[in-house]
């Protein structure tokens, strides 16, 4: 349920859609060396696994070309017990954004960072390929572990995923796993490989 709405600096307005559960903010002026922070609030009415999507969707092409990848997912996890479930605690570091970033040439490259963690005993990098046969070539779905490295609670992370196929659509998923045995969903992005592009060069005689 929404609560609240906070934009930093102000200067834009912000109108929550109940219909549709979507909140739409219109934006002051935004600069790169002072972006616009929107911290949104809100009250689970139940326990379960709630996804959150930002997206923009309008920007002044006469100043900045919209991206080709503008969404950004966080999946969020409420427990009966709160954030605080069991002796594990993590959360994920702001300033990265959009997590995955794929080449032409079929490799993927993730990045995270993580902060305020502890008691968390390994964490899973799962890609899952959205459309295709699980038989076919690096078709079916792939866990990989990686070992924590946090110091003082915050690490930052880098993995290259080369086993994909361009053209094709991957879900990707970042998880830890606390020494409790209790799952944390940190961060989830739904990408498709870029193809490169070849053109015959044609000379006339």
């Amino acid at each position: 349920m929404f609560d609240s709405v906070k934009l930093e600096p102000p200067g834009g307005k912000c109108d929550f859609i109940a219909e549709s559960g979507r909140l739409e903010c219109q934006l002051g002026i935004v600069t790169q060396d002072r972006p616009v922070i929107v911290t949104l609030r809100v009250r689970a009415p139940q326990v379960g696994r709630f996804v959150v999507t930002a997206q923009a969707i309008g920007l002044d092409t006469r100043i900045v070309d919209m991206p080709g990848n503008n969404t950004v997912q966080n999946i969020i996890v409420v427990s009966p017990t709160g954030a605080g479930q069991g002796d594990s605690g993590v959360r994920l570091g702001s300033g990265f954004g959009s997590f995955v970033a794929c080449r032409a040439e079929g490799v993927c490259v993730l990045r995270w960072a993580t902060e305020d963690v502890k008691d968390i005993v390994r964490y899973e990098l799962v890609r899952e390929p959205v459309g295709a046969p699980a038989a076919s070539l690096r078709g079916g779905p792939s866990i990989r572990n990686i070992t924590p490295k946090e110091v003082d609670g915050r690490a930052s992370y880098e993995v290259i995923d080369s086993d994909v196929l361009a053209g094709r659509t991957y879900d990707y998923t970042v998880r830890g796993v606390g020494a409790d045995g209790v799952v944390h969903l940190l961060q989830a992005q739904r990408v498709t490989v870029p193809i490169r592009l070849y053109f015959a060069l044609v000379r006339g005689r």
